[in-house]
């Protein structure tokens, strides 16, 4: 439509357009203008409600028929029944502001159907009490099925779950009502709706290709908030807000699918089947492994949740080639778990870890670098472990790293299982609380650890050798006390001061060894080893009974100068040097 000009003439001459006229081109212009503002202009049809009553009606087609009923539902279908008829098949329907209640199951037809409000907290479709009682198998309040370019946006889609007869709160698997339920699509669109309060899932899809979910509010599925399904293929969730479901936020199967910069809470529900309280899990299916994954940029707040992200499958389902990067994720038991094989995990931020940081269960070839983990409890920053049977974490590399540690006895950097072999530790940075030791427990084959460093710049563990590192000084030095040959780096507890820590023999090593350590809350003294007292001295002395004592909380660093000489030095927290004369 053209713009409509009223004719206002000249003063007193009569020749205007009468006033009703004038209101009318009015009228005119400002439905063009808010027609263009919504979108009108393209819709295909309009549905609205007044009273109880919905109408139907064309907007830019006007040969198309109008459709009054009191069920919106028989609206909807007679609208959808005209676009599969159409050539080509599909349209636009938009459906205007207001609470549309009662509602059953919504079936797309045919290709390219969108389905629109005005928006995602104003036009609100409400499924009816108890609808799923008259369904033996899964259904949703919007349902596609095959068809593909379908999009649905700017609407609330409410499950109205309480009030549904299946509702399965953990005894039994019953429930089968999904929000919206996409099935062997190409190219479906779900964007900037609010979807919630179903007793599966809010958004679920399987089969599909190329599907988008973009900017919706998601809460309070009582199983999932999405779940990318079975046979998936380069779907993508993105900029969405999902909180309240009870097992996961977002669960992904197939291939190539991507979850990006969302932001996922209060997984925490006691509704639904499992109860995992996973903010996003990478999942298997009857033996078929979830691979290629990009999971990035996401903000998981997981106060009262158990896991941040997941990738539980394992043996000849195991996750492949995941790519976890930069995601936010706080206040959480588990920050990352992989059970899977060559994963990329970097540059996370992980803060107020009460289990395990990241935790690699029985994966291999996996790249864990420049994270970022800060843990809250006397436990783990990395993980490499069996899953408990035949697979365990191998030829993983860790690299580059920063872990601040907890207080506690427990307090590990990183634990390496028995049987994960060939495992690469190098370039990480870990802060430990006041006055704690930082430490790892190694108890795999062919670890290497290297330039691994602490607060004060020194480094802290073995490249190579003994990988218990921790040594307990007695009266003799026997036993606990006797720092082992090939060591790199001791931490000493002594519950005396008067207690005795042994260097290792001296005749056993290179000249240029050099043994770096840290003492705990009490001293120690330091002697050569128990055949070496006589000929072998520490900073130019020697003999039976010489020890050099080193006060609480410092750190130490012996030099094998020559092969009958010691060379101690030690400082404080502060890096002040201290001398250290031995005496006899």
């Amino acid at each position: 439509m053209s713009q409509q000009n009223i004719n206002i003439s000249t003063p007193n001459d009569h020749l205007g357009d009468p006033i009703r006229t004038a209101f009318l081109k009015s009228n005119e212009n400002f439905t063009e203008l808010y027609s263009a503002i919504l979108g009108l202009g393209s819709a295909t049809y309009i549905i609205e409600k007044s009273g109880s009553t919905h109408y139907a009606y064309s907007y830019s087609r006007k040969s198309l028929p109008s459709y009054t009923s009191s069920s919106f539902n028989t609206v909807m279908t007679n609208v959808l029944t005209q676009l599969a008829g159409l050539t080509p098949t599909g349209g636009r329907i938009f459906i205007r502001a207001g609470s549309y209640t009662g509602l059953d199951q919504i079936s797309i037809p045919c290709d390219n159907v969108t389905i629109e409000g005005e928006g995602k907290y104003v036009t609100k479709l409400i499924m009816a009490d108890g609808k799923d009682a008259s369904y033996g198998a899964r259904f949703a309040l919007i349902k596609i099925d095959g068809y593909d370019n379908c999009i649905i946006r700017n609407i609330e889609i409410d499950g109205n779950g309480d009030n549904q007869t299946k509702i399965d709160a953990g005894a039994s698997v019953i429930a089968i009502e999904d929000c919206i339920y996409t099935q062997n699509t190409y190219n479906t669109l779900i964007e900037n709706c609010y979807i919630h309060d179903c007793t599966m899932t809010a958004i679920e899809t399987h089969g599909c290709k190329d599907a988008m979910i973009r900017g919706c509010h998601i809460k309070n599925g009582f199983w999932n908030g999405v779940t990318l399904g079975w046979g998936t293929l380069n779907n993508h969730v993105t900029e969405c807000l999902v909180e309240g479901s009870a097992d996961v936020g977002i669960a992904t199967y197939g291939e190539f699918n991507k979850i990006t910069e969302n932001t996922i809470r209060l997984i925490t529900g006691t509704k639904g089947s499992g109860n995992t309280k996973c903010a996003i899990s990478c999942e298997e299916m009857d033996g078929t492994p979830t691979t290629d994954h990009f999971i990035a940029n996401n903000v998981i707040h997981g106060t009262g949740m158990i896991t941040g992200i997941s990738a539980p499958a394992t043996g000849s389902a195991a996750t492949e080639r995941l790519v976890i990067q930069g995601n936010r994720i706080y206040d959480i038991d588990y920050g990352i778990y992989t059970a899977g094989n060559h994963a990329v995990i970097k540059d996370n931020f992980i803060d107020e870890a009460e289990e395990m940081a990241i935790h690699i269960q029985g994966g291999e070839y996996n790249n864990v670098m420049n994270n970022t983990l800060l843990c809250v409890a006397s436990k783990y920053a990395i993980v490499l472990s069996t899953n408990g049977g035949t697979d365990y974490s191998s030829y993983n590399i860790v690299f580059n790293n920063h872990c601040k540690m907890a207080s506690g006895t427990y307090s590990y950097c990183f634990a390496i299982n028995a049987g994960c072999v060939s495992n690469i530790i190098v370039n990480n940075i870990v802060f430990g609380a006041s006055g704690e030791q930082v430490n790892i427990s190694d108890a795999g084959t062919n670890t290497i650890l290297r330039d691994n460093y602490g607060q004060s710049g020194l480094r802290w563990n073995p490249e190579t050798g003994d990988t218990s590192v921790n040594y307990e000084a007695t009266a003799t030095g026997a036993t606990t006390g006797q720092i082992k040959p090939g060591s790199q780096y001791a931490y000493i507890y002594s519950p005396n001061a008067n207690y005795i820590c042994r260097l290792p023999v001296a005749s056993a090593h290179l000249v240029g060894t050099i043994i770096r350590g840290r003492v705990g809350s009490n001293g120690f003294e330091l002697r050569t080893a128990s055949g070496d007292e006589a000929s072998v001295s520490i900073n130019n002395v020697s003999g039976a009974g010489t020890e050099a004592a080193i006060p609480a909380l410092y750190y130490f660093e012996a030099e094998l100068v020559t092969q009958t000489r010691w060379l101690l030095r030690a400082w404080d927290t502060g890096g002040n040097y201290v001398a250290i004369t031995p005496d006899v």
